[in-house]
């Protein structure tokens, strides 16, 4: 079966926190993407799903992402161009 690249882009997703403005995350990829209030832009992977659904619902966005994400996630600053990927497809 050939392999054959497709496009993703990420919906980011707008939340209420003094600290973080949106969130998106990439199912293909396990990624999970942060954009802070100053514009900073930061990728956390790999990152499972109920990872990124805790974040969505939790009361305090800025605590569930120093408690459960930053300690144990891989974390780089990225630009806006990787909210688009391309992704690998079997």
């Amino acid at each position: 079966m050939p392999t054959t690249s497709a496009i993703q882009t990420i919906e980011m997703i707008k939340v209420k926190s003094s600290n973080l403005l949106e969130i998106g995350y990439s199912e293909m990829e396990a990624k999970l993407f942060v954009r802070f209030i100053g514009g900073k832009l930061y990728c956390y992977d790999p990152c499972p799903s109920i990872i990124f659904l805790g974040l969505r619902h939790s009361q305090s966005k800025g605590r569930f992402l120093a408690t459960q994400v930053v300690p144990f996630f891989r974390c780089r600053q990225v630009s806006d161009s990787e909210l688009m990927s391309k992704v690998r497809v079997h």
